[in-house]
């Protein structure tokens, strides 16, 4: 089974949140407890390369991903699975410690809370979003860059880039992530778009340029990818295999069967609030179980 995470925060952190995004945020004390759920339900922790290794063998293997290449994954997950030797996967959108991108949800939520009212400059033009309510404008913002496609985010929140906090990894980051004998890295695009929205040839160089990247910055091999949101066409599947990697992942919800193929691996999503009982009750099965 390979389990799907983004963001680890302080559990105050999370509480405090404006908008709460349990598929994508879950706090540290519920990181520790889902390690400790697994092993105590009988799940061995591995990287998700040695799963791959022997599909066929009985269900009782267990793999942590965690995507994008946030800078909470350095401050709270890592020493987290470091501490209960944890093997993991991060799967890095090379933007981040390229300062290329910045996390937006984040970005929006600081935003509101410090400004009167944000100015937006988008494709169609430009739009003021008063922050009286900063929830109601949170949303309204994030509506509105996902609507125009989150590529446009820089430009549309460029007046506010300067002072705005860097929530991606750096590479110096990455490189200590990446000597830990626990880590495994994996790429996940330069700017995280939909692969299956993009034409063949902006496909291929954001999934090889990425590879080629990561490899060069932190000289180790990079073999498994993480499709951004999920996204793929059988054009995109060709562009990661043609890029050289061994493996790729989905967000399809279930466990990993002997027959799936290697670049379209399912993954189940930790969502903040429900334990890992939950996701062994749903589609997972019970460990021990063939696959």
């Amino acid at each position: 089974m390979v389990l799907m995470l983004h963001s680890v925060v302080p559990d105050l952190e999370l509480r405090a949140r404006l908008i709460r995004r349990p598929r994508q945020e879950i706090g540290e004390s519920e990181l520790l407890r889902l390690i400790s759920d697994a092993r105590g339900a009988g799940w061995n922790l591995v990287s998700l390369g040695e799963l791959l290794d022997d599909p066929s063998s009985p269900g009782d293997r267990l793999a942590l991903t965690f995507d994008d290449g946030y800078r909470d994954f350095y401050d709270h997950a890592w020493p987290t699975l470091r501490s209960e030797h944890a093997p993991y996967s991060l799967f890095v959108t090379s933007g981040y410690p390229d300062r290329t991108l910045f996390h937006v949800s984040l970005v929006v939520e600081d935003l509101v809370k410090t400004h009167r009212e944000i100015d937006l400059r988008l494709p169609d033009g430009s739009r003021t979003i008063s922050c009286d309510d900063p929830v109601q404008a949170a949303r309204s913002i994030n509506d509105l860059l996902w609507a125009a496609g989150l590529e446009s985010a820089d430009g549309a929140l460029a007046r506010y880039r300067e002072s705005v906090t860097d929530y991606g990894l750096t590479w110096d980051h990455l490189h200590e992530i990446a000597s830990d004998p626990l880590a495994t890295i994996g790429g996940h695009t330069v700017s995280h778009p939909f692969l299956d929205l993009i034409d063949v040839e902006q496909c291929a160089s954001e999934v090889e340029s990425n590879r080629e990247r990561l490899r060069f910055v932190l000289g180790v091999p990079v073999d498994l990818f993480a499709y951004p949101f999920g996204r793929h066409t059988d054009a995109v599947v060709d562009s990661v295999r043609a890029a050289g990697y061994r493996a790729a992942v989905t967000t399809q919800g279930r466990d990993v069967a002997a027959d799936d193929s290697w670049l379209l691996v399912p993954r189940l999503c930790v969502e903040s609030g429900k334990s890992f009982g939950d996701l062994v009750d749903g589609p997972a099965g019970a460990p021990g179980t063939p696959r």
